[in-house]
């Protein structure tokens, strides 16, 4: 598999080392997804714990917090210190934080062990993000962006499987998979390798220098509109098992299925977007949001669980497209001594994007009569910023990624 090697290093980054960075971004989704399938257990070990109704949800929900909060400053120190080192300390310390609740029977401590887990996740997502813009460049970052994309949610769907099937030994079960982390750290230390500094190529084909200020002004966009993107992406995701109760479809085991059922069309959709040589930023952008507003209409008129598989199906080929879409031109911006911190903050936007998504759709309930309502709502706001993303793509006339 062809790649393009760094300007100004001896070492060529391949397929090997992209692999290794996909896996290991995978460390922060585990976080919370292989705890999904055990938090009625949770709740029934901890129920006579003071304010178990608010903390026990804390167990899946501070990491993202942290990543959210964190990233910034893990991407600041990063640049000064270097990319790779920090992720393999974070490595480490992950799988200690993780496996903690092994040992952990005070819901206080075990709460503070996920903070602390939150916190090399937030290393982990910035630095593995980092080092694929720092080992690759142009149509090969993209593809691999895409297929980091593809797999990561292909991997999530097995965690979700495998963290319930640990967890019908014991609520603890599920933490023994943050063991793998170790196994991890040792294939980083042996084949990867500390980036050496370099000139970056931007999407106009010229070269970034390498004492070029931060792009305030290009960051601030490509930030603006990934908190956009961030909340489109998530809504579908996390409110599929409302959609699916407003129409009798609410089991549990239901959901799950159709959840996993329909993320077939993301891969699809990183697929799409890894193949695409020429298409501009905006112009993939609206496609995707054309996507988005097609499935929230569908969902918002769902009748029965075939509609809510293709609305859905819809939306997750959008995501496909969007994450990997938005990672690609954050990275194509940043030269190498600031790349680290502007993903940091892209990471932290991201992730911001996620509460704002739940944040709005609770708001918008009410108002809108239910989640169908919500849906439609959103359906229309999607459709209305596509021609925005034409005419901006159009009047800026920047590629959407580095040639």
């Amino acid at each position: 598999m062809q790649t393009n090697p760094m300007t100004q290093t001896s070492r060529t980054a391949g397929t090997l080392q992209a692999m290794l960075l996909i896996v290991a971004n995978v460390l922060p989704t585990m976080g919370i997804v292989s705890l999904i399938p055990v938090l009625p257990q949770l709740f029934g070990h901890f129920h006579a714990a003071p304010h178990a109704q608010f903390l026990v949800p804390a167990i899946i929900t501070a990491p993202s917090i942290c990543i959210a909060l964190l990233s910034p400053v893990a991407g600041t120190i990063a640049d000064r210190i270097g990319r790779r080192r920090m992720l393999l300390a974070a490595l480490l310390v992950y799988a200690v934080f993780g496996c903690a609740p092994l040992l952990l029977n005070d819901l206080g401590q075990i709460i503070a062990s996920r903070v602390c887990l939150g916190i090399t996740e937030a290393i982990i997502y910035t630095n593995v993000n980092t080092l694929m813009g720092d080992y690759f460049q142009g149509a090969v970052r993209r593809k691999w962006l895409a297929w980091q994309n593809a797999i990561g949610s292909l991997l999530a769907t097995g965690l979700i499987i495998v963290g319930g099937v640990l967890g019908t030994i014991s609520w603890r079960g599920p933490f023994a998979m943050y063991a793998l982390a170790v196994p991890i750290f040792l294939a980083v230390l042996a084949f990867t390798w500390e980036p050496e500094p370099h000139t970056d190529e931007q999407e106009t084909g010229g070269e970034i220098p390498l004492d070029a200020p931060f792009p305030v002004a290009a960051m601030t966009l490509v930030y603006a509109v990934t908190l956009f993107g961030a909340i489109i992406f998530f809504i579908e995701v996390l409110q599929l098992g409302l959609v699916m109760n407003s129409i009798g479809a609410g089991r549990p085991d239901t959901i799950g299925l159709v959840s996993a059922g329909t993320g077939f069309a993301l891969p699809l959709g990183a697929y799409v977007l890894g193949r695409a040589k020429q298409l501009r930023v905006g112009y993939l952008f609206a496609l995707a949001l054309a996507f988005f507003a097609v499935s929230f209409w569908i969902l918002g008129h769902a009748a029965n669980v075939l509609t809510v598989i293709a609305g859905a199906s819809l939306a997750q080929f959008a995501c496909g497209i969007t994450y990997p879409l938005l990672s690609t031109w954050c990275q194509s911006k940043l030269h190498f001594r600031v790349r680290a911190r502007g993903v940091g903050i892209w990471t932290s936007v991201f992730f911001i994007g996620q509460f704002a998504s739940t944040t709005l759709v609770s708001l918008a309930t009410g108002p809108a009569g239910g989640i169908g309502g919500v849906m439609i709502v959103f359906a229309l706001v999607c459709a209305a910023a596509v021609p925005i993303s034409l005419f901006g793509e159009a009047l800026l006339g920047r590629k959407a990624v580095p040639t």
